[in-house]
Parts: C-alpha cells; structure tokens; sequence
C-alpha cells in the first residue's frame, strides 16, 4: 500500500511573486502553481509548544507526495483557509513523502 492513498485532501500551492511597484516599492501577489493532494492535521498542544521554542509557530502539518517542491515563499490553500509554509521535511530523506510546517494566515 503506498502512503499517497492516505492523502484524503485537496489544496492548492500557491506561489509569491514580487514585483516594483511605481513608487519604488514592494507589490507582493501569489498565483496558483498547482492543485495536489495532502493529509492536513493540527498539531497538538505539546507540537505547538515545542516549535515555539525553535521560534516557529506551527498549527498544522500538511503530509504531500515527495513529487510536490514547495518553499517555504509558498503558501496552501485549503477550502476557505490560507496556510503559510513554515517549514519542509523530507523524512529519512527517503522519498516517500514530505510534511509541510503551516501556519494559517488571518
């Protein structure tokens, strides 16, 4: 059985482009990249404290097929919520899957 039929979810990955704006300044918008499936969860209480103390705030993880790139400029969007990618890992770097570190955007 592979680990992708665990992946139940549809997102989207979307990816940050910047360009200069008239002023001088930083016009910042994100496109769709591509549609892929995931396995989102929260993270617990205990996950939540942990990565504080590493300086990161993590309320989910999203488990990908190791064939999607994100970076972490990228963002999900999962229904209606918007996720920020805080983090990418490859496990054992074995090239089963990825988990992506998220944080919802307000």
């Amino acid at each position: 059985m592979s680990v992708e039929t665990l992946f139940i979810s549809t997102a989207k990955l979307e990816t940050r482009t910047q360009t200069l704006d008239a002023f001088g300044g930083i016009k910042e918008s994100f496109a769709t990249a591509q549609s892929f499936s995931c396995r989102i969860q929260p993270t617990s209480a205990e996950e939540q404290n942990l990565y504080s103390r590493e300086g990161m705030v993590v309320e989910a993880k999203a488990y990908v097929s190791h064939r999607l790139n994100p970076n972490v400029t990228d963002r999900v969007i999962f229904g209606s919520r918007t996720f920020l990618i805080r983090g990418v890992l490859n496990p054992d770097e074995a090239d089963l899957y990825k988990v992506l570190y998220l944080e919802e955007q307000s």
